[in-house]
């Protein structure tokens, strides 16, 4: 992305690292399909697309969610995009939340930009242990997402490089209906605020800055 153009050294970000097992069997024109729905439900969920790597874990990719780029709404965005995904590809995936380095690594030779972290290994190591079709995630991305979208408790499971267990979930589907605490009643007077209000958030719908608004 052009973000990344004039980008230099590095920083902590709070990331959702996503890792997803591409079935080796794949071949010819079914792998180039597969890799063109990872590559545009990234797009489409505002995910960067950082690695397809293959080692000691198969083939895999690795997505960034909340770096360069990050929205108010990163966890919601990975979880949708990691649904989507499993609609097309039957396969192991991985999520967590936290906070990791970010920024470009290597030489002027070559370099890319990356996330490194504990919870970035965390990640790929939900996606080794999990089973095909699972999507494992982290207490803190179920709490956090409980509302919208629902999981299931797999229990305290023993995961390679952590001396405790680690409580795992993994992700069902996203609820048809979110519970909102919404008003019920009757809206009375301030109909000219209303209006006013609704004049000056008409920017925010073309795209433009509206401003800031004081009631």
């Amino acid at each position: 992305p052009k973000e990344l153009l004039e980008f230099e050294g590095g920083e902590y970000r709070d990331i959702i690292s996503v890792f997803i097992s591409i079935p080796q069997n794949l071949t010819g024109n079914i792998f180039k399909s597969k890799l063109e729905n990872i590559l545009e439900l990234t797009k489409v969920y505002g995910g960067y697309f950082n690695s397809l790597e293959y080692g000691d874990k198969g083939l895999l990719a690795f997505i960034i969610f909340g770096a360069p780029v990050s929205y108010e709404n990163n966890i919601e965005r990975s979880l949708r995009f990691v649904l989507s995904l499993r609609k097309v590809i039957k396969t192991n995936i991985g999520l967590t939340f936290g906070r990791v380095y970010c920024g470009i690594i290597g030489n002027r030779i070559i370099s890319s930009y990356t996330a490194i972290g504990d919870n970035v290994n965390l990640a790929a190591r939900f996606m080794t242990e999990s089973k095909k079709s699972e999507i494992w995630v982290t207490r803190k991305i179920a709490e956090v997402m409980e509302r919208f979208f629902q999981f299931k408790y797999l229990g305290k499971k023993s995961i390679k490089g952590k001396k405790q267990k680690v409580d795992v979930f993994n992700l069902i589907r996203e609820k048809n209906k979110p519970y909102f605490r919404e008003f019920s009643g009757k809206f009375i007077g301030r109909s000219d605020v209303l209006k006013n209000l609704l004049k000056l958030t008409t920017p925010v719908f073309n795209s433009r800055f509206g401003g800031v608004v004081y009631i």
